[in-house]
């Protein structure tokens, strides 16, 4: 290993974000888990949404909505990246136009920020009351 490897090897861990992150994970994730990932996240957030009384206030519903969907979107991404890279890979036009894979990205983000929020909404209420 020279120096310049290392130097290569340090500029490259600042470039991770959060979203290369969790594109790699989603890429090496196997066919069923993104699957999984997407049905769980579906049917928990349908679930969470009809189930839940309207007098149960203890955790907010909405964050439980709001990971389920974030989770869905993960392995709906994923399963999206891996049949664009397939296609593409065997010279055929991909199903999904680039922007398509960018507004599910964007879903995401914008749902797991909204969770995020609701989370220290309820927090501060908490405790300034």
């Amino acid at each position: 290993m020279t120096a310049d490897d290392t130097v290569d090897t340090v500029h490259h861990a600042r470039d991770e974000t959060i979203a290369t992150i969790l594109a790699a994970r989603a890429r090496r994730a196997g066919d069923g888990t993104l699957v999984g990932f997407a049905i769980v996240g579906l049917v928990g957030a349908v679930a969470i949404g009809v189930l839940t009384p309207r007098w149960w206030r203890a955790v907010s519903p909405q964050i439980g909505i709001d990971a389920c969907v974030a989770m869905a979107v993960f392995g709906l991404w994923g399963i999206a990246d891996r049949v664009r890279t397939e296609r593409l890979a065997a010279g055929r036009a991909p199903p999904l136009p680039d922007w398509a894979m960018s507004v599910i990205a964007a879903v995401g983000f914008i749902v797991s920020i909204a969770g995020a929020l609701l989370v220290f909404l309820r927090l501060m209420g908490t405790w300034i009351s």
